[in-house]
């Protein structure tokens, strides 16, 4: 009110001629005692705020920081408590510090340039107390759960830092995804996903959720990355937020990540990267490098699979090279039929593999290949120590290591 204003400000006026303003004044015969800024003005159409600084190209985030106490920086505008509040203040293109210390869930929507760094993945941990409701979907769910939450925003680096779910199950009010990526563009990099709660089961609890509806493009990079104890896939590259017929364009590049999960287990078909055009868009990948391993399904009625392309469109280009698969059901799964599985069976290093020629799958034992096989195939047995009795029942060629 203007009694409020005057008590704040006793020498501000309002002029009524052509140049109408309120005005803090300065100078001979007006005094202010402090400043102004994130000046709050309301009227019968609502408030207006004013905030006469720039914001800051990099902002400083400390779970010690206080209201009172923020060291050698300004409480409120370059140093905060919380990474949220970090990112809410600074310019766009500008940085996020984040010092050792343990931090809630955030989201980063309709930023753009924006480089989060933390202290180390060691030292900075993201355990929320609160998940994200992100509003979006994904695959099986109408809207997703997250630690992290990236939307709408282009150019964003996460880095040097662990990020974790909550430890309720997912499905049942935990994260359906731990960083869920949605039509945005960016890189993980330096860092560790990980889940901490039990699995249970349910179709949901991604380590990596990407996604992209109509019209939208997903530019995700992977580098240099630990994720395990997630729920169902690591990184799970789905377009269409849901819905059939909503096509968008993924891509996803990894480099040098690291991909545990959870060994034997009857609860559900984990899998560490899954491809599936569910929108009916396009998917593009490249997985360079790093490890895969630990993903066994002990029911036969289905597998799990280090790499599974369900489903990526026409067109698609999926690279696999360097990759170290270890200790899987099936190395590598192309339901779709279109990546080049000679160069993928050649071009990493597998404890087992097993392919029939011109097949789609990796298997890990000869026997599943022989019994895919029909007569006259050959199938390729790459070098390793297969510990199985193997039964031939049908004319085929079996093919070791040059």
């Amino acid at each position: 009110t203007w009694t409020n204003l005057l008590t704040q400000f006793p020498n501000i006026g309002i002029r009524s001629d052509s140049l109408s303003a309120i005005q803090f004044k300065a100078g001979s015969g007006y005094k202010i005692d402090g400043y102004v800024d994130n000046f709050k003005f309301g009227t019968s159409d609502g408030i207006d705020v004013y905030d006469f600084e720039p914001a800051p190209a990099v902002v400083f985030v400390d779970d010690d920081f206080t209201d009172a106490d923020c060291g050698e920086h300004v409480c409120g505008y370059d140093a905060f408590a919380t990474i949220q509040a970090g990112i809410n203040a600074v310019a766009a293109n500008g940085t996020v510090n984040v010092a050792a210390g343990t931090y809630d869930a955030f989201k980063v929507v309709g930023k753009s340039g924006l480089t989060i760094v933390g202290a180390g993945s060691d030292k900075t941990i993201v355990a929320p107390t609160t998940l994200i409701t992100t509003g979006k979907a994904h695959k099986y769910t109408s809207d997703m759960l997250a630690s992290v939450f990236e939307d709408s925003s282009t150019g964003i680096t996460l880095q040097g830092m662990t990020i974790k779910s909550t430890e309720a199950t997912p499905g049942s009010g935990g994260a359906d995804a731990i960083v869920f990526w949605n039509a945005s563009s960016g890189e993980i990099k330096n860092s560790v996903i990980e889940g901490i709660y039990t699995i249970s089961g349910n179709q949901t609890g991604q380590g990596i959720a990407v996604d992209a509806g109509a019209g939208q493009t997903t530019t995700l990079a992977v580098t240099d990355t630990a994720i395990r104890g997630f729920q169902k896939n690591a990184i799970d590259v789905v377009d269409g937020n849901s819905l059939a017929s909503n096509p968008g364009t993924i891509t996803l590049n990894t480099s040098g990540v690291s991909i545990t999960g959870a060994g034997p287990t009857d609860k559900i078909a984990q899998n560490g990267i899954v491809f599936w055009n569910r929108g009916g868009g396009v998917i593009n990948s490249t997985v360079s490098g790093g490890s895969i391993s630990g993903f066994v399904y002990s029911p036969v009625s289905d597998a799990a699979t280090g790499i599974l392309n369900f489903g990526s469109g026409t067109g698609t280009i999926i690279s696999i090279s360097g990759v170290t698969f270890s200790g899987n059901e099936v190395q590598v799964d192309d339901n779709q039929g279109n990546l080049n599985m000679a160069a993928i069976f050649s071009g990493n290093t597998f404890d087992k593999s097993v392919m029939i020629q011109g097949g789609h799958r990796i298997y890990t034992t000869i026997q599943e290949a022989i019994d895919d096989a029909i007569a006259g195939d050959t199938v390729n047995v790459g070098a390793g120590t297969y510990a199985e009795n193997v039964d031939v029942t049908k004319a085929v060629t079996l093919l070791g290591p040059n």
